[in-house]
């Protein structure tokens, strides 16, 4: 831990002292950020955030930025137009700065992986040492009552055949088999594959088919400790060559001309692009089945859209924008709504894209002929339901009247259900309990004497 934690620190100390540096010299010079080329000082700022760094992710890909990777490391980049120290700072750049910046981005390079790893395992060791000590405390009580959890099996299993034949395994079950098929093979892991593996080939010795079903692209997420390598060339390995006949399956029955095509060229591309990254064949070798052949006549669209962080506007912010922006276009296209879906990837994200569509759907931008209602597990939630919220806040103010945030939140839910073009500010700005209720429904104030017994005995 000691050893993490130094290597942690001494990444940021030392990059922040290289940045510290240079901007000493640039000081000494008299210079300041009026003097430098691009926004915010150019790389005299840049120099100027990196001594501030606290962490090491401060000095990830995001925070390098492009231009100390381009610009900055040609002098002409260094005078601003107004500058009048051209030759000066050209001359400071050439000697000092730029080396100054090489000698920076390199250090970086160099201990960057290493320093974001030990600042991962620090933010997670205790969590290690809790699973540990988990760990342990359910193998005592497994011990203690002779049971074992079901993940154990493959493990147990291979403890048993290990080394023995088949005619073995067979004794010991009882039973007999001479044909297997293993779905979704793709997460099968390399301990179940050692405990099917003999049974297969001593069925394939007999003359009796197996039938293996999986796809290798899928293995990379690696659930249950699946390994592509089995799909992709082990299993053939193993079990020889001659005895294997593969069928791709690379008809594509459900899709439109255009989606077809397009996810052709992306994945292949995609699988290209990795590999030159990463100097590995496997992407290509994982993806070399995913071209699939047309069946639908429909032609399809597909659209794509590329969205980057501005000064005013985070690109979450303007994908959130474009949703019910797209809904409209597609409602007056003629699309019916349960022909439409909206694909996520976390559970949050559809949570707060539901909130954004009802919001948006109570405020003026909505169009009165579209409609924007979501059906998921978000949208189904009690506490997403305007009708709900109102009811639950009118009983909190009948358990408390006295309440002002009480008040302004049954002011609210009541506005945004019933009074859509009334103006927020003018919502909450009503302080005395007798106006309050004035703008709520006359049996409301009238029975809230019941009401409020209702509550109670509830």
């Amino acid at each position: 831990m000691t050893k993490l934690r130094k290597r942690k620190f001494e990444f940021v100390k030392t990059g922040a002292a290289k940045a510290k540096e240079a901007i000493s010299i640039i000081e000494q010079n008299g210079l300041t950020n009026d003097d430098f080329k691009y926004a915010a000082g150019g790389v005299y700022g840049w120099f100027q955030k990196i001594s501030r760094i606290t962490s090491v992710s401060d000095f990830n890909e995001k925070e390098l930025g492009k231009r100390p990777q381009g610009d900055y490391q040609s002098s002409k980049n260094f005078p601003g137009k107004d500058t009048p120290h051209v030759g000066l700072m050209m001359k400071l750049a050439e000697e000092k700065l730029i080396p100054m910046l090489l000698d920076l981005l390199e250090y970086r390079e160099k201990n960057y992986k290493a320093a974001i790893s030990a600042d991962v395992a620090l933010n997670n060791f205790y969590s290690f040492g809790l699973i540990i000590d988990i760990s342990r405390k359910l193998k005592e009580y497994k011990d203690e009552n002779g049971i074992m959890l079901l993940a154990d099996a493959p493990r147990f299993l291979n403890g048993v055949i290990q080394d023995s034949d088949t005619p073995f395994i067979y004794e010991k079950v009882g039973s007999f088999y001479r044909n297997f098929l293993i779905d979704e093979f793709q997460d099968t892991s390399g301990l179940q594959w050692k405990n099917f593996l003999p049974l297969l080939t001593n069925g394939l010795d007999q003359g009796f088919p197996s039938m293996v079903v999986g796809d290798v692209k899928q293995a990379v997420y690696r659930w249950r400790g699946g390994d592509l390598n089995l799909l992709q060339q082990q299993v053939e390995k193993e079990v020889g060559p001659h005895r294997i006949n593969t069928k791709e399956l690379n008809h594509n029955y459900r899709s439109a001309e255009t989606i077809v095509s397009f996810n052709n060229q992306l994945f292949k591309s995609l699988a290209t692009l990795v590999a030159a990254e990463t100097g590995k064949t496997i992407s290509v070798d994982a993806y070399q089945d995913v071209a699939q052949k047309l069946h639908k006549k429909e032609a399809g669209f597909v659209s794509v859209a590329v969205l980057k962080d501005e000064e005013e506007v985070k690109w979450q912010v303007a994908a959130m924008e474009q949703v019910p922006v797209y809904l409209e276009r597609l409602q007056r296209l003629g699309i019916p709504l349960k022909d439409i879906a909206i694909l996520v990837r976390y559970n949050f994200e559809g949570q707060q894209i539901v909130k954004y569509l009802l919001d948006y759907k109570n405020s003026s931008q909505a169009k009165p002929d579209c409609r924007y209602e979501v059906v998921s597990n978000e949208s189904l939630r009690l506490d997403g339901a305007s009708s709900v919220n109102l009811l639950v806040s009118a009983l909190r103010y009948l358990l408390n009247p006295e309440d002002a945030i009480a008040r302004a939140q049954l002011a609210y839910e009541y506005s945004r259900l019933l009074e859509e073009d009334r103006p927020l500010t003018e919502v909450f700005t009503v302080a005395n309990q007798v106006d309050f209720e004035n703008n709520l429904p006359e049996g409301f104030s009238k029975r809230k004497a019941t009401l409020k017994r209702c509550h109670f005995m509830s």
